[in-house]
C-alpha cells in the first residue's frame, strides 16, 4: 500500500514534469486551465492545471476533504513551512517547497489553512501549486568580486 507521503512525492513529481496524467485524467481546458479530474489518490478529488511549458506552472488542488489534515503533515514532503500573509478571508497561508531528485523544476506549495491561531497545526482547506525552474546558484570566481 503507497503512503500519502509518496503519493503526494509522485504528484508533484507529475507536475514538475508536466506530465499529470500520471496521477490522473486529464479533461478538455474549461478557459486557460485543463481539469484533472478524477485522480488515481482518495485524497485528491481533482485540479485545474496550468503546464509549466519554459516558464511557470499551476495547479489548484481540490481536496477530497479539506479541513481534516493539518499543515503540519506536508513537512516530510517539504520541509518546514513557513508562514506568508495572513488573509481574513481564507486564514493563514503556509509555504513549503520540494524539488524532485533529477528535476530541473521545483514545486511551491501554498497551504491555505483555517483561521485558527495553531501555525502548522492548523487545517488545511486548500492547497495550490506552482511550478518553476529551479533557480541555479553559481558560487564562482565572478559573484565573489566586489
Amino acid at each position: 500500500m503507497t503512503n500519502w507521503d509518496d503519493e503526494w512525492a509522485e504528484l508533484i513529481e507529475a507536475l514538475c514534469a508536466d506530465d499529470p496524467g500520471r496521477v490522473g485524467t486529464i479533461g478538455r481546458p474549461d478557459g486557460e486551465l485543463a481539469p484533472v479530474r478524477p485522480t488515481r489518490f482518495g485524497w485528491l478529488y481533482g485540479f485545474d492545471w496550468w503546464p509549466a511549458g519554459v516558464g511557470t506552472g499551476l495547479a489548484m488542488l481540490e481536496l477530497t476533504e479539506p479541513g481534516t489534515m493539518p499543515a503540519e503533515a506536508w513537512e516530510p514532503l517539504c520541509g518546514p513551512l513557513r508562514e506568508a500573509l495572513v488573509t481574513q478571508e481564507e486564514g493563514h497561508l503556509l509555504v513549503g517547497r520540494h524539488t524532485p531528485a533529477g528535476s530541473d523544476r521545483q514545486a511551491t506549495l501554498t497551504l491555505v489553512t483555517d483561521q485558527s491561531d495553531e501555525g502548522v497545526r492548523a487545517r488545511v482547506l486548500t492547497v495550490r501549486i506552482s511550478v518553476e525552474p529551479v533557480v541555479a546558484h553559481d558560487h564562482g570566481p565572478a559573484e565573489h568580486r566586489r
